[in-house]
């Protein structure tokens, strides 16, 4: 008997999970799988771009990267979510650099997409102009900065394979609908994950923060990042936050490295920056960090540091 075929399409559908009712599976993680990219030898795992302004290291990276071109394609919906949820001024490392974001907006709008949106769900009120990143994208012509604090600008869905996040929850309906994400947040430390990087990030494009941490921080941190699939992290560490939490207003806590770590795995790159400083006055392996832990357990990426390719480019060599 002739065997039935099925599309490439229904066979994503039939092994990624399934969705809530009629509600689709996140469009940026189909797209990346539907891609399907091969992989290039010459790209380093993690780049490490350090030593220049703001501006020309985040410059650096996308070229490393491929250019905007390997991307974003014409016609494409992106997604940019930079960390702008503390109410503390640049100088301080509570949100991400605003020359970072505003860079990665203008040569994003290089590639001619259709629509670009950065967005962030803020903790403390006029978060996105105190921190300068608002007020910095702004000036890219063709950027929309969205404010995601009101149910409305999201979308119930389930993740798929999740056993700690065991019901429907509400993630931004851009990030769900976006053909590209690029993460873009900042380095410093928490009281209940130890860090935040990329990975934390995430808790921007959530409604319900406190179902994340009545049911595990780090392990809903984890399967939520297992849905999301950025095709760049660029976590800005031109100063990080040594102790204290995310917004620490003390500026002793600020360490100032003027650098750039970037990678396409998103656990990779959160496992290289826990090694770059002592957080809490202590040196951290990624295995005791449980999203990291949990995320490696998971499949979200590998976090075997010493296995990865890395490369450094200091700007004033």
């Amino acid at each position: 008997m002739k065997k039935k075929r099925i599309s490439r399409r229904e066979f994503i559908g039939r092994f990624a999970g399934v969705a809530v009712g009629s509600l689709a599976m996140p469009h940026a993680l189909q797209m990346a799988v539907e891609a399907a990219p091969a992989s290039t030898p010459s790209i380093p795992d993690i780049l490490v771009v350090k030593n220049g302004s703001p501006a020309e290291m985040t410059r650096k990276v996308i070229d490393r990267f491929g250019g905007v071109g390997a991307l974003v394609k014409k016609g494409s919906k992106v997604v940019l979510k930079p960390n702008m949820t503390w109410a503390l001024p640049p100088t301080l490392s509570g949100n991400t650099h605003p020359e970072v974001a505003k860079t990665v907006a203008e040569l994003v709008m290089k590639g001619d997409p259709k629509e670009v949106i950065a967005l962030d769900h803020p903790l403390r009120p006029r978060a996105f102009e105190i921190s300068g990143v608002k007020p910095a994208l702004e000036k890219v012509e063709g950027v929309k900065v969205l404010k995601i604090d009101e149910e409305k600008f999201y979308r119930k869905v389930e993740i798929p394979g999740a056993k700690v996040i065991k019901e429907p929850i509400l993630v931004s309906t851009d990030i769900l609908d976006a053909d590209v994400i690029i993460n873009i947040p900042n380095a410093k430390t928490h009281g209940s994950t130890i860090v935040t990087f990329g990975m934390k990030n995430w808790m921007g494009v959530i409604f319900d923060r406190g179902y994340f941490h009545r049911n595990g921080l780090g392990e809903c941190i984890a399967e939520l990042s297992s849905s999301i699939k950025p095709a760049l992290v660029i976590v800005d560490a031109t100063r990080i936050t040594l102790y204290g939490g995310p917004n620490n207003r003390n500026p002793k806590a600020t360490r100032n490295l003027n650098m750039l770590i970037a990678g396409k795995d998103q656990a990779a790159v959160d496992a290289y920056t826990l090694g770059i400083a002592q957080w809490q006055n202590r040196t951290y392996k990624p295995k005791e960090v449980t999203q990291l832990r949990y995320a490696a357990e998971i499949g979200v990426g590998r976090i075997d540091v010493e296995k990865l390719k890395v490369e450094v480019i200091d700007m004033k060599a």
